[in-house]
């Protein structure tokens, strides 16, 4: 932009380098002066301050910033002198300085968190565990059955057939499409009983939870 109200005034295009010079200016107003936190700041000046943060904490209700001086170990949720990003303004002005920014931002940690995988459920793991099970029986099955054949003077050929056929029909080839259904069915039973479930993975280990706790908003919180 700068370059282009530079070619426009060594042209003699006047009018251009002011319209472009304006949008600049007011670009950098609005990078300065906005709604939207930025960055995770310490309010410095407020007047009337309120900011709503219910993207961090899940707390509908705005909170009143100020200047005081917290304890270090507050919680996040109380820290009334500090400004988060990703939080928005309500109403009122103030002026903060800029601690964090990035991913080094408590929302930043939050999205960074989200990026990793999620660990392997123990539904899964007992599923892996019935898969290595059944690998063992098979060929040691195969093992045996080759081995009593040989043993009755049977061809080699026809034993390692016979022995290979024997082994591979005992294997539930449909074992992932029963794992499905049942747990499409399961999901089908939590609708009916007001749950909507988005992500089928999610109700793998619902069946060893006893307990289920969350906060007044409905969110899940790690602690």
């Amino acid at each position: 932009m700068l370059f282009a109200a530079g070619l426009s005034y060594f042209l003699g295009d006047v009018t251009d380098t002011v319209i472009i010079i304006t949008i600049i200016l007011i670009s950098s107003l609005l990078g300065f002066w906005q709604e939207k936190g930025a960055a995770d700041c310490l309010i410095l000046e407020s007047k009337g301050l309120f900011v709503n943060e219910a993207t961090l904490t899940g707390e509908t209700y705005p909170v009143e910033k100020s200047t005081k001086t917290l304890n270090v170990e507050t919680p996040l949720a109380k820290l009334t002198n500090s400004l988060w990003m990703g939080t928005s303004v309500e109403s009122g002005s103030g002026k903060a300085l800029a601690i964090t920014t990035g991913q080094k931002t408590e929302f930043g940690k939050i999205s960074e968190e989200l990026r990793t995988s999620a660990p392997e459920t123990e539904f899964k793991r007992g599923i892996t565990k019935f898969g290595h099970f059944l690998m063992e029986v098979t060929m040691l099955m195969g093992i045996a059955i080759f081995a009593i054949n040989v043993y009755l003077q049977s061809p080699i050929l026809d034993s390692c057939h016979f022995s290979l056929a024997l082994a591979v029909r005992p294997t539930p080839q449909l074992l992932p499409e029963i794992i499905s259904v049942n747990i499409s069915h399961g999901a089908r039973e939590m609708v009916e009983n007001k749950v909507i479930v988005k992500r089928l993975a999610s109700i793998e280990n619902l069946g060893s939870m006893n307990l289920l706790c969350s906060d007044k908003t409905g969110t899940l919180t790690e602690g």
